[in-house]
């Protein structure tokens, strides 16, 4: 059993691109995301994505409130003038 700060791990982030589903105020619109997916070496499947980033939504969608699925997630973001902000 190893002893409180023997032992040091360290996460290893990437910046990875999901497809996803936008849906709100009435429509719904394929999208990618721009996100970054930490990940423990050595533990396979425990990883994370944060920091979503809209890109690439297949239509023009109004400003306004919206969720955003990909892998699994929910995400919560607000259209405003144009650009995408979370809401979380």
């Amino acid at each position: 059993m190893a002893e409180w700060g023997t032992d040091t791990l360290v996460a290893m982030s990437e910046r990875v691109i999901l497809h996803g589903t936008i849906q709100g105020e009435g429509r719904k619109a394929a999208c990618r995301i721009l996100a970054t997916r930490v990940s423990l070496p050595g533990a396979a499947g425990v990883s994370e994505t944060t920091h979503w980033s809209m890109r690439d939504v297949s239509e023009e969608l109004p400003d306004g409130n919206y969720e955003v699925f990909a892998e699994g997630k929910r995400e919560q973001v607000r259209r405003v003038g144009g650009r995408w902000l979370s809401r979380s």
